[in-house]
């Protein structure tokens, strides 16, 4: 017998069917929803569907272009709230992973439901290694997890396997130390002793797996212009 849905969105009852597979909430087990089961006949056709549409799209112009993509995105941000709420859930799942996969949750571990449904504790996570979900893949949540490592060479190694690299940081009292090896991570940007700070007047950007192109600072505007080259005689 399937679980009884407790909760959903209305974003969520208008694609739930009532027999279809169930969706749980990834941090707490909680049925949300149920959505349809498809084929892959089903994803065919909309491909074939996808193709057939884009000669009509194409020949629109660049106004009737903007004007529909700017209606899409108005009903995008009138349901901001709930699309909010639905990325925020998933975002339990690389914990649950973990856990299953025999980690030790140090701190943290569970929704931080004092401060509102969209909130989770500040998580670090051990007993975990290369190729677990939560040690591979971006969580976009705030969990750590700890991977003990006896030879620097192999825990740079280890971090440059990835296809993620948006962003590194390398914590040492040693700065001289410290600047060695963030020379040596591929990652689009690098931080000694602190994570995350992003100034205006200096470019970000990922790359390998983490995207391409650079925004904020001289590089950054660069990368969203085109050169016009005017020459007379």
């Amino acid at each position: 017998m399937s679980t009884p849905t407790t909760t959903s969105t209305s974003l969520l009852d208008r694609v739930s069917v009532a027999d279809g597979r169930e969706i749980p909430d990834a941090a707490t087990g909680e049925i949300i929803g149920r959505t349809v089961e498809q084929s892959v006949d089903d994803l065919d056709e909309m491909v074939e569907r996808a193709a057939a549409a884009q000669p009509a799209w194409a020949a629109r112009s660049m106004a009737e272009r903007g004007e529909l993509l700017h209606a899409a995105a108005e009903r995008i941000e009138a349901h901001a709230d709930e699309l909010a709420a639905l990325v925020s859930r998933e975002q339990g799942k690389p914990l649950n992973d973990a856990r299953a996969r025999g980690a030790r949750i140090v701190t943290g571990g569970e929704p931080a439901t004092e401060l509102g449904p969209l909130f989770f504790q500040a998580t670090i996570i051990a007993d975990v290694k290369d190729g677990d979900p939560i040690v591979d893949e971006e969580q976009f949540g705030p969990a750590l997890p700890i991977i003990k490592y006896t030879d620097l060479d192999d825990a740079i190694r280890s971090a440059n396997r990835l296809e993620a690299a948006l962003g590194a940081s390398v914590w040492s009292d040693d700065a001289t130390a410290a600047r060695e090896v963030a020379l040596r991570l591929e990652a689009g940007t690098v931080w000694i002793n602190k994570h995350g700070g992003i100034h205006p007047l200096v470019p970000f950007g990922g790359i390998k797996g983490s995207g391409y192109g650079l925004e904020f600072g001289i590089e950054g505007l660069k990368s969203v212009s085109v050169p016009v080259v005017i020459t007379s005689r």
